[in-house]
C-alpha cells in the first residue's frame, strides 16, 4: 500500500487511467465524449508517469521502472501530438491509436506486475518477468488487429 501523498496520487492516477483507458477501449464511438475521455486519460496518465519517478522502493534508486515511466510518458506525447497538429499528419488516426494502445498496455502491464507484488508478495523483478510478458504478447496481438488501417491500404479480410 502506498505511503506518501505522492503514493496514493499515483495509486488514484494508475486506477483512473486504467478506468478510462477501459472505457475509450468497449466504446466504439469517436465524438466529443472520446475527445473529452481522451484528454483526461492524458492527464491521468502524466500524473501517474511523473508519480512512478518518485517512488524508489524497489531498488533503493533509478531502476527499469523509472525507464519504463519516462517511455510511458513519451508515448502519450506522442499519442496527443497528431491531435493537436494542424494540419494533421498522414495517417494520424493510426498514430495516435498506436501510442495511445501501447501506452494502455504498458499501464497494464505495470498494472499486473504491482498486484503480483503487493497481492500475491511475489518480489518485484519476479513479478515484472511473470506479469509483463503475457500482457505484452495479448497486446503485441491484439494492437495490430483493431489499428486503423494504413492510408491507401485495403481492408483487412475477415475470414469466412
Amino acid at each position: 500500500m502506498p505511503t506518501t501523498t505522492l503514493g496514493y496520487l499515483h495509486l488514484v492516477a494508475a486506477s483512473l487511467s486504467i478506468l478510462l483507458g477501459a472505457f475509450q477501449l468497449i466504446r466504439t464511438r469517436r465524438d466529443q465524449l472520446h475527445r473529452r475521455v481522451g484528454y483526461t486519460y492524458i492527464g491521468a496518465m502524466a500524473v501517474n508517469g511523473i508519480t512512478a519517478l518518485t517512488v524508489y522502493e524497489f531498488t533503493g534508486g533509478f531502476n527499469i521502472f523509472h525507464a519504463l515511466a519516462i517511455y510511458s510518458l513519451l508515448s502519450i506525447t506522442l499519442a496527443i501530438q497528431p491531435m493537436l497538429a494542424n494540419p494533421r499528419p498522414l495517417e494520424w488516426k493510426r498514430k495516435h491509436y498506436m501510442w495511445v494502445a501501447w501506452s494502455y498496455a504498458g499501464l497494464m502491464a505495470a498494472a499486473v506486475t504491482e498486484f503480483l507484488v503487493r497481492v500475491v508478495h511475489a518480489e518485484g523483478w519476479l513479478s515484472a518477468a511473470l506479469g509483463s510478458p503475457p500482457v505484452i504478447i495479448l497486446a503485441a496481438f491484439l494492437i495490430p488487429r483493431f489499428a486503423p488501417p494504413r492510408r491507401g491500404a485495403a481492408p483487412l479480410a475477415t475470414g469466412s
